[in-house]
């Protein structure tokens, strides 16, 4: 019953915002198997390998990771982010809150880079998704 009434809310939102299918676990698990250990369940799992597997197919163009100060998970998280930026190019952000009102400059700088970083794709220029750079290099 949970599952269903997921999967009808997000219909609803992402109709209207344009939204892709959300990944699967089974692909989000795999994608996450390049920076995590197979051994490691939990969230810091889901919270890489989500945005990795959306990133990989045109879904996102940028992830932020919001969860608590000293959440474990969310350091392990926030750790691999830092290299699954390097490797595949994915702008990444993470918010470890305690209550804190957030630094807006901090968001307004996250969300102007992701901005110039989609419009300077959508004219060419900007950095390619590692599927795209593999077709550009069988080219």
């Amino acid at each position: 019953m949970q599952q269903r009434i997921q999967d009808i809310t997000y219909a609803a939102v992402a109709r209207p915002l344009g939204w892709k299918p959300r990944p699967k676990v089974g692909p989000a698990l795999q994608a996450a198997g390049a920076y995590l250990r197979p051994e490691l369940y939990g969230e810091a799992v889901l919270t890489i390998g989500g945005p990795v597997e959306d990133w990989r197919h045109g879904r996102i163009d940028a992830v932020i990771s919001v969860g608590p100060l000293e959440c474990m998970p969310n350091k392990i998280a926030e750790a691999q982010l830092f290299h699954v930026a390097e490797r595949e190019r994915l702008l990444a952000l993470t918010l470890p809150v305690n209550g804190d009102p957030l630094d807006d400059e901090v968001l307004d700088s996250f969300a102007f880079e992701v901005q110039a970083r989609f419009a300077g794709r959508q004219s060419g220029r900007g950095p390619l998704r590692p599927a795209a750079r593999a077709e550009r290099a069988s080219r």
